[in-house]
């Protein structure tokens, strides 16, 4: 198995009992970066909690903007 594919076998089960993003994630990453972040890029998205939580805060601070 190629380690693109490595994931994808165990990934339902690692999403279903690792623990969730909280709010908090996103905040603590956005103050250490000590500046307005527009754009990023999330290297090791596993299955992609994560990544949702940073689309979804984007997308509302785009609305403010």
């Amino acid at each position: 198995m190629s380690r693109a594919l490595g994931f994808g076998a165990v990934a339902r089960a690692y999403d279903r009992f690792r623990p969730g993003d909280q709010p908090a994630l996103a905040d603590l990453v956005l103050a250490h970066a000590g500046r307005p972040v527009r754009t990023a890029l999330e290297i090791g998205a596993g299955t992609g909690t994560a990544t949702r939580l940073f689309a979804d805060l984007t997308a509302h601070l785009a609305r403010r903007a």
